[in-house]
């Protein structure tokens, strides 16, 4: 079965278990197989370190460590690279020449790899990347690889929409009070779900006239998206629709952890935002 696949893709897990089921099994003599087969080998943290010589994993209990893969990839490698604990050891083995020069990933980014040669990078965000990391004279460099960012098939093309930058607060436009626009309409629904609530203090008060309107996005004068800074880790992405020149909220999104990706947030939820709305009947 995995000899006549297009591609063998590996999730995550504990990737000693992994490895050690595949050789009692004979699956590493079969994915080596299939790597001579030329079918695509894929796959995310467990899955991406089984393919390198060694990795960084959380498969031991209590503490990280190091790992053996199968070596079809002939460096180093670890996922999470945005985890500091698993960053530091990294650097450590590498420092300590346990571990050959290597490739290193944040969530949401990846390599690929044709005839053992790393020949493209590319992420989901601008906040996630790849790195390549290696010791030079006793001194660890690591190097972050420039990244194609990808985007689902649906998603509007960057000449699709059109973005407005904002820098204003809630407190900035409080006298908007209809919704004739959806800079309008975000301040109309914020006063109506969260300003008029009873038994609202001060403080409270205080830090919803505060949010901070960064940047709007407009698609095709029907959906618009407005990012916000309401919340400690992410921007708030608001979507409303234009139903008959009055904008009515959609609800709201996890934009993302920056601006950029709360617009890849957009520009993939778009075209689906506005078949909910065309088919719901009831648009708060």
């Amino acid at each position: 079965m995995l000899l006549n696949s297009d591609a063998i893709v590996v999730g995550g897990g504990n990737t000693l278990n992994m490895l050690g089921i595949w050789k009692a099994q004979g699956i590493d003599t079969v994915l080596k197989k299939a790597l001579k087969k030329e079918i695509i080998l894929a796959g995310g943290s467990a899955g991406s370190i089984c393919w390198f010589r060694h990795g960084i994993s959380d498969s031991r209990p209590v503490n990280l460590s190091l790992v053996d893969g199968l070596g079809f990839l002939p460096y180093s490698n670890c996922p999470h690279y945005s985890n500091e604990h698993r960053k530091n050891l990294y650097h450590k083995m590498m420092m300590d020449k346990r571990i050959t020069s290597g490739y290193a990933c944040d969530e949401r980014s990846g390599i690929l790899f044709t005839n053992g040669k790393a020949v493209e990078f590319v992420s989901q965000s601008d906040k996630h990347n790849s790195y390549f990391v290696a010791v030079d004279n006793d001194i660890l460099q690591s190097t972050k690889m420039e990244s194609r960012i990808i985007l689902n098939k649906n998603a509007l093309l960057e000449s699709d929409f059109t973005t407005s930058s904002i820098n204003k607060t809630v407190k900035d436009l409080l006298n908007s009070a209809n919704k004739t626009t959806p800079l309008n309409a975000f301040i109309a629904t914020v006063k109506e779900s969260r300003l008029n609530k009873a038994g609202l203090s001060e403080v409270e008060k205080n830090i919803i006239l505060n949010i901070g309107i960064e940047e709007v996005f407009l698609y095709d004068n029907k959906l618009a998206g407005i990012v916000n800074n309401a919340y400690e880790d992410y921007y708030g992405l608001w979507y409303f629709y234009n139903n008959g020149g009055v904008w009515q909220s959609l609800g709201e999104d996890i934009g993302g952890e920056t601006i950029f990706e709360s617009e890849i947030t957009f520009r993939e939820k778009a075209k689906v935002m506005i078949e909910i709305a065309e088919k719901n009947q009831n648009i708060r």
